[in-house]
C-alpha cells in the first residue's frame, strides 16, 4: 500500500493527523500507480465539487485542497516525499522543515502557465542541444580548435 498524507498549509501536523489515505500500489489490471497519478487522484478526492470526493474528505468536513497545501507519498521501502500544490502542478521534494513551517517557504505566487510552458520548452531545447553536442562532439571540438587537449593540434 501507498500511504498518502495531506497537510494543509495553515494547520499544524497535529490538526492534520487524520488526513491520510492508503492507495493500492497497482490497479487490478497490473498498472503501477505513478506519483503524478496519485497526486491527480488526491486533488480530485480532496476538492469539493469535483464529483470524485473521497468518503474521508466528506466525513472530516474540511475545506478543499488549495495552492500551498502539501501531500506526502510514502511507498513501501522508499522514503516519504512531500509535494507542494502550486498554481500549476506540484513542487516535488519539499523539505519536511518547510512543511512544518520551521523554515521560510519558497514563493511561487508568480508562476503562471506561460512561464511554465516557456521553462519546459527551454529545458527541452537544452536537452536537444546537449544530445547534439554528445552526438557531434568532434564537430564542436573542431569549431573551437581543440583536439586531444591541445589547441590547433589535430591527431587521429
Amino acid at each position: 500500500m501507498i500511504r498518502v498524507k495531506i497537510q494543509y498549509r495553515e494547520m499544524t501536523e497535529r490538526h492534520c493527523k487524520k488526513f491520510w489515505q492508503d492507495y493500492p500500489e497497482e490497479a487490478s489490471s497490473g498498472h503501477k500507480w505513478t506519483d503524478p497519478e496519485i497526486l491527480d487522484a488526491v486533488w480530485e478526492q480532496w476538492n469539493n465539487g469535483s464529483g470524485k470526493e473521497c468518503e474521508l474528505f466528506k466525513k472530516l468536513e474540511v475545506r478543499s485542497m488549495m495552492v500551498g497545501d502539501y501531500v506526502s507519498i510514502l511507498r513501501p521501502k522508499v522514503a516519504s516525499v512531500w509535494h507542494e500544490c502550486l498554481p500549476i502542478g506540484w513542487r516535488i521534494g519539499v523539505p519536511w522543515e518547510e512543511v512544518l513551517g520551521k523554515v521560510e517557504r519558497k514563493d511561487f505566487s508568480g508562476v503562471d502557465e506561460p512561464t511554465v510552458k516557456q521553462a519546459l520548452i527551454s529545458q527541452l531545447e537544452n536537452d536537444r542541444w546537449w544530445n547534439n553536442v554528445i552526438k557531434n562532439n568532434d564537430i564542436i571540438l573542431e569549431d573551437h580548435g581543440y583536439f586531444n587537449g591541445k589547441r590547433g593540434e589535430i591527431t587521429p
